[in-house]
């Protein structure tokens, strides 16, 4: 199996997702792992970063090979998993995105997801994911049974892009952000569960935007061989954010908002508390 990543000089995402793919063994036992990037420095960093961890867990990765490219075709061909993690224009058309709305009164905490500077991103990537929509179509790995390459988009503004790709190809991509699985650790924690399998949930919702809808935990300490239902953890946090509010430090916004509909949000990032401050 090969799994492709575009935009593979993003080191944080690069490592997180990738590490999070070679965490399953059914994975690793014939994994090809292609790298692509246009920056060839940033690449080649995160080549090298991944030959190293493959050193260092020789029998774990033994049947996991990385490779690295700056040509987006080759990268892509006969790929079944394409990962997207690309920025169109950079640091430098970012701070475009942030300072020509301030100049007419608009300010945003981010700007990349929705408003003017969400737009601005979306717009400068659409010819990024016309070139790699055209290439999955054209060369990724089409099997005999009918499968087809899977695109998973990591590139924010996530919402417009994974619509936009789907409508070049449909059913071809979906959209995905590590910002659920970061709030349920941080909900396991205020809550107080600690051990595997003692707490779960169910989110929906948008990227930036999914709501905490249910919150799950199993009371091991009541009862050791507990394995009949889940309990509503829903009151246990609500207990602990009024005895203890010191716990929710740089959290107010998303504890005021819980407080206000009854569901913990993920990072909402550009949805609140973006400010439209129009003059």
């Amino acid at each position: 199996m090969k799994v492709t990543f575009i935009g593979a000089g993003s080191v944080v995402f690069t490592k997180n997702l990738l590490k999070d793919i070679l965490a399953f063994p059914e994975l690793r036992k014939d994994l090809t792992v292609c790298l692509e990037d246009i920056n060839e420095e940033r690449l080649n960093l995160n080549h090298k970063y991944f030959q190293k961890y493959k050193k260092d867990n020789p029998e774990k990765l033994k049947g996991v090979s990385f490779k690295s490219t700056t040509n987006q075709r080759e990268a892509i061909t006969d790929a079944r998993y394409i990962i997207s993690g690309i920025q169109a224009g950079g640091l430098d058309a970012y701070k475009l995105d942030m300072k020509i709305p301030f100049k007419y009164g608009v300010r945003q905490v981010v700007g990349d997801t929705l408003g003017p500077g969400g737009v601005f991103r979306f717009l400068r990537t659409v010819k990024s994911f016309d070139s790699i929509m055209k290439d999955i179509e054209e060369v990724g790995e089409h099997g005999k049974n009918g499968t087809k390459p899977l695109f998973m988009n990591y590139t924010n503004p996530m919402a417009m892009n994974t619509w936009y790709c789907n409508h070049l190809v449909p059913n071809s991509t979906i959209g995905l952000c590590h910002g659920v699985q970061g709030t349920a650790q941080l909900l396991k924690r205020w809550i107080g569960s600690v051990m595997p399998g003692e707490f779960s949930f169910k989110c929906a919702g948008i990227n930036h935007m999914a709501w905490f809808l249910k919150l799950w935990y199993k009371d091991y300490q009541e009862d050791p061989d507990l394995i009949g239902p889940w309990k509503d953890a829903y009151p246990i946090l609500e207990k602990h954010l009024n005895e203890e509010p010191e716990m929710i430090g740089e959290e107010k916004v998303r504890v005021d908002m819980y407080r206000a509909t009854g569901y913990f949000i993920r990072n909402p990032r550009d949805i609140w508390p973006n400010i439209y401050h129009i003059t």
